[in-house]
């Protein structure tokens, strides 16, 4: 029994030390490391999606208003994601999808998918319902691309999404094309 309590605490405390406590999706740590892995075996599709006006959110239904928005907001990208995917609460309310092996019109149709959805359906936050749209910034990363360099590309895209009125998804241009600027 005592090692059977040790096992299960252990699976416990890496579980815990790879999820996001508020959402249960991956954290920061574990999507960087996946990217990595990922980049290294192929192309890859990488999506910065930000929350729009959340600090709006929160002020208006509380900070526990918030986090149910954020769970929500999780459970949706979850459901519409295939289960080789990775979603990762990012951090605040950002979160990172990997796709691995999605062709960039497979890849832009599922990040409009993601929009989509949670545009579709207020989320209940016990103070009321909230309207939620999210900016998305697409990436498409090659082979040979670091984790960082890729995430960047995305969150160039996602700023991009936002200056141009939000609840939109924004391409990076690819590498190759940037270098031919």
């Amino acid at each position: 029994r005592y090692e059977e309590r040790l096992r299960t605490d252990l699976d416990r405390s890496l579980e815990l030390a790879v999820s996001d406590p508020l959402t249960g999706l991956r954290n920061r740590r574990f999507v960087q490391h996946h990217l990595e892995a990922a980049l290294r075996a192929g192309d890859v599709a990488v999506m910065m999606i930000d929350v729009d006006r959340f600090k709006a959110i929160n002020d208006g239904h509380g900070h526990a208003g918030g986090d149910k928005v954020l769970q929500e907001v999780a459970e949706r990208l979850r459901s519409q994601l295939r289960a080789a995917d990775v979603v990762a609460r990012f951090g605040g309310e950002e979160f990172l999808v990997v796709l691995a092996d999605a062709p960039p019109d497979e890849a832009v149709a599922i990040a409009e998918r993601l929009r989509a959805v949670l545009e579709r359906t207020p989320i209940p936050t016990g103070q009321g319902e909230v309207s939620v749209t999210v900016s998305i910034g697409l990436a498409i990363t090659p082979t040979g691309v670091s984790a960082s360099e890729a995430i960047a590309a995305a969150d160039v895209a996602l700023y991009r999404a936002k200056s141009l009125g939000r609840n939109r998804v924004e391409f990076a241009p690819s590498r190759a094309a940037q270098s031919k600027d």
